[in-house]
């Protein structure tokens, strides 16, 4: 990630160079290689440069065009860079000179607005207009890259990150409490809505515009309206159009200035990754360094059936398989919840939402950091695209009329009632559901699982309408069997999963110096993934059937067969949790005396599950086990942060 940023004074006064340089100071450790300011009577650029590929070595912004008339500044990637060129008519010679942010500008300067569709990747830009006086702040049709902003009457100013725009000193640092309300409540999908008080977000997939006299947002993306039917005659098509596809973005994404990392699980969907970038790194001679996750020294407690702690086998039968990989086991040094999280503040501006996999994160890191690693692969959201489960291919088929290969997907299932239910719940009128739902629990079933995944208190909870949001934004589909599955993850990746991530995204090269990268939330793989039948993904019964078939051949049997089981790589969470209990508790404590979260975290709750933290691990049961492992580490980190804050109004030291 580079630093961008801009100043615009809407009333006519001339920018201050020293504004712009501490914007770019504060700015500089998203872009450490190398900064610039560039002033124009009322407005003014900064920027810091961090290579993420190797076309951006050397290159520098802002950049301008049309005679100085239109100024630009971009972060992030542009990975159909050859459709690009060749609809602007840049030919293969030059396209190999130019930088991500360049070939952005020409696309900029070419179409406008209407030409945002045709840019695959992520990325965020600020552009000025002399001519016509308006600043323009685009984001990324799916939130991966932050862009931050504070607009009054007399000026705008506009950054990646928070920190941009208080190194003015003059808008201050203070938390945004309905914000923290939301990520506790884990329904935090306002989408314009920063972690701090007067700083907004550019949504994902629009444009702010803002002029002396106005200022709007246009939506310029909307994912359901570019998926397109995808209909082939035998299996055999999807699995080659799905491979060719897959094959397609990872040769995008494995443009990098140095080496290429890899976390690498027992699981599909980071095993598809590490073997396809093997692959293609293998045929230019260079290596692959993967990142395996395994329990903290001294652990020994035995799996349950079907399960897996310890993933290393796996990692290494990969390697037996591909002679290109360097594996490196990570995590036995056993890091707590608290490790690395201030620099994770300093550096995202955001709370942990996941403080186990914070650990995960850093230990793959450091280690990754000195071995030179500029970009990681990743395989989070496989289960979002070519992973998926097929879970609403029964109904599907219902809709189509093949009540027959409905009837064998169903019976197929090792649980065919479950399946029934869920059918049965898909097809009934809501009004009929909700009724069902009555008699079973009189209770509103729907406040009662929300109370249960939230870490704030009732009262905070219904100050913010969470309920009604949840209906209003088709959220409601996480507390009942949805009509359209795919209708219903698009929505909920438009408005939680790709945006959640960006602040995690823009800290990575900030702490380790590298880019971050899964290739499954690719917006090619997307569009693809909800044109394709449910029933290409599950089959026999069995979901992931695209999957399986993908990795076929790919990957060691141990993997293809998971026969180490599904692994799970926070198994040691006991050790690495019992002994920041006291931190924990004193930081709630301290936090809930805070502006920010008076009457906001539920201590009483939380005060529960610390005094009831298991001796041994051994037997957890499941609502316990969510009550430790994910509401007491959100809520800790949610405390750290307005700790962190609490009595000053600059950024930490570094």
């Amino acid at each position: 990630m580079s630093g961008i940023g801009a100043i615009f004074h809407r009333d006519g006064r001339p920018v201050e160079r020293d504004d712009l340089e501490r914007m770019s100071r504060s700015l500089a450790i998203y872009g450490p290689e190398k900064r610039a300011i560039k002033s124009d009577g009322a407005v003014g650029f900064a920027y810091t440069h961090f290579s993420n590929t190797a076309e951006a070595r050397g290159a520098m912004q802002p950049l301008s065009a049309r005679g100085g008339r239109i100024t630009f500044v971009f972060d992030g990637r542009i990975d159909n860079r050859e459709q690009l060129a060749e609809a602007l008519s840049i030919s293969a010679s030059d396209l190999a000179r130019m930088s991500d942010a360049a070939l952005a500008l020409a696309g900029w300067e070419a179409w406008g607005v209407d030409g945002l569709n045709r840019w695959v990747g992520e990325f965020a830009a600020i552009s000025w207009d002399r001519e016509t006086r308006e600043v323009s702040m685009i984001r990324d049709q799916f939130g991966r890259r932050p862009l931050h902003y504070h607009l009054t009457d007399k000026r705008l100013l506009v950054a990646s990150m928070p920190k941009g725009i208080h190194a003015l000193g003059d808008v201050p640092r203070e938390l945004d409490p309905t914000r923290l309300t939301d990520v506790l409540t884990q329904f935090d999908i306002d989408l314009t809505r920063s972690y701090y008080r007067g700083i907004d977000l550019v949504a994902p997939a629009n444009v702010v515009r803002v002029t002396p006299d106005r200022d709007s947002s246009t939506r310029y993306y909307k994912l359901r309206d570019h998926v397109e039917p995808v209909r082939y005659k035998h299996d055999e098509d999807y699995l080659e159009a799905a491979q060719d596809l897959f094959d397609t973005v990872m040769r995008a994404y494995l443009r990098s200035p140095g080496k290429v990392g890899s976390h690498l699980s027992a699981g599909l969907d980071s095993s598809l990754v590490t073997a396809v970038a093997a692959q293609q790194l293998a045929a230019s001679g260079e290596r692959l360094s993967t990142y395996t996750w395994v329990p903290a020294e001294g652990f020994s407690q035995s799996p349950p059936p079907g399960m897996c702690f310890d993933e290393s086998p796996a990692a290494h039968a990969m390697a037996q398989m591909y002679s290109n990989l360097d594996v490196h086991l990570v995590g036995r040094e056993g890091p707590g919840l608290y490790d690395g999280m201030r620099e994770y503040f300093l550096a995202a501006e955001s709370v942990v939402r996941n403080g186990l996999n914070l650990s995960l994160l850093n230990a793959t890191g450091r280690t990754a950091r000195s071995d030179g690693v500029k970009v990681m692969l990743s395989g989070g959201n496989g289960n979002l695209t070519l992973s998926y489960n097929g879970i609403g291919a029964p109904y599907q088929l219902f809709r189509q009329g093949k009540w027959r290969s409905m009837l064998h997907e169903i019976n197929r299932h090792p649980n065919p009632r479950d399946e029934w239910r869920r059918l049965l719940l898909s097809i009934l009128p809501e009004r009929i559901v909700t009724a069902i739902r009555k008699v079973k629990n009189p209770d509103n079933i729907f406040e009662t699982l929300l109370a249960r995944r939230s870490a704030a208190t009732a009262d905070a909870t219904a100050a913010r309408n969470i309920p009604e949001r949840a209906r209003d934004q088709n959220f409601a589909f996480v507390f009942r069997a949805p009509r359209n599955d795919s209708d219903q993850w698009i929505t909920f990746i438009e408005n939680y999963a790709g945006p959640v991530e960006a602040n995690t995204l823009a800290a990575m090269p900030a702490l380790f110096g590298h880019e971050l990268r899964d290739p499954f939330f690719d917006r090619r793989i997307l569009e693809w993934r909800f044109g394709v039948p449910d029933t290409q993904f599950r089959r026999d019964g069995r979901g992931r059937y695209l999957m399986r078939r993908l990795i076929s051949g790919k990957v060691p049997d141990l993997v293809a067969k998971q026969q180490l089981g599904r692994g799970v790589q926070s198994a040691d969470w006991h050790a690495r949790l019992a002994p920041d209990l006291d931190r924990i508790r004193r930081d709630l404590e301290t936090a809930s005396s805070l502006e920010s979260l008076r009457g906001v975290i539920d201590r009483e709750k939380l005060a529960t599950v610390i005094e009831n933290f298991p001796q041994a691990p051994e037997n957890t049961d499941i609502d316990a086990l969510v009550n430790i492992t994910v509401l007491m580490p959100l809520a800790a980190s949610v405390a750290a942060l307005a700790v962190e804050h609490s009595g000053t109004n600059s950024p930490p030291a570094d």
